[in-house]
């Protein structure tokens, strides 16, 4: 396990750490031994990883919002040559998003006749409804790559926390922090936590991974953190998080940049 100063790195199933360097004098951290390390880690633990398929993606248009003569807007989406009206609504809605799956084969529209918000998941082969969530907070949802839906909003003052549901409303995985970075494709979520006894930790989870994240079980871990400086998903393979370390011997700031590279997934 990598260590440098009071700042630690817990490698989970699988992940390659490329860099790991501290920023007094600007002198690179030589970590050989510790990599070919977590290389052997990877090589035996990558048959237990679900490395999640290649989405295929959809063809069709995006769904797209169109308004009748009686001022109702309703979400169409395309079939064949004709758009077809997949919402129906009866009375005028608010609608605050939607979006297809990344498969095309279901559309959620997030919306409200009155309260409360309804986010109601579509079949869009059979143009009918699959369920009606009511998530009880606002924020922005997303899809991610398994047909899940990401929703993250405010749990309070400085709070933000993060509930990935499956289209029947089912909650796959939950977990709060602030901030949080999830990539581009909703694969993988980066979340700085702070526990019961005020350790903070930064946690990157693979959202696609059923089985690690019902048992909450991050990809890996970096314990002893200060302030967080930046997370950035430079596209979605690679991660790069700055922090300091929170218990600094000597009074000195001690500032710590790591880079995964997630290309093992």
């Amino acid at each position: 396990m990598p260590r440098l100063g009071r700042g630690r790195l817990s490698q989970g199933k699988g992940g390659l750490l490329t860099t790991f360097r501290t920023e007094i004098g600007m002198l690179p951290c030589h970590l050989s031994g510790v990599v070919l390390g977590l290389v052997a880690s990877l090589l035996l633990h990558l048959s237990a990883v679900d490395a999640g398929q290649p989405v295929r993606e959809s063809a069709a248009p995006s769904p797209k919002i169109v308004e009748g003569r009686d001022g109702v807007r309703d979400v169409f989406v395309l079939q064949g040559t004709v758009w077809q009206n997949l919402t129906a609504f009866k009375l005028p809605q608010r609608i605050y998003s939607y979006a297809a799956s990344p498969d095309g084969r279901y559309v959620f529209v997030w919306h409200e006749a009155k309260p409360p918000r309804v986010l109601t998941v579509y079949d869009v082969s059979r143009l009918k409804p699959v369920k009606d969530i009511v998530l009880g907070f606002g924020g922005e949802v997303r899809w991610n790559r398994k047909n899940d839906i990401i929703h993250t909003y405010g749990c309070g003052s400085g709070c933000m926390a993060v509930k990935v549901i499956d289209i029947t409303g089912a909650k796959v995985f939950e977990a709060g922090g602030r901030p949080m970075e999830i990539s581009p494709s909703g694969r993988y979520l980066a979340i700085y936590t702070v526990g019961w006894v005020g350790q903070q930790d930064i946690e990157v989870y693979d959202l696609s991974n059923r089985n690690m994240v019902a048992m909450r079980e991050p990809i890996f871990v970096i314990n002893g953190v200060g302030n967080l400086e930046s997370i950035r998903w430079n596209d979605e393979k690679k991660i790069a998080i700055e922090y300091t370390e929170s218990h600094v011997e000597d009074e000195k700031y001690v500032k710590r940049e790591v880079s995964i590279d997630m290309g093992g997934y």
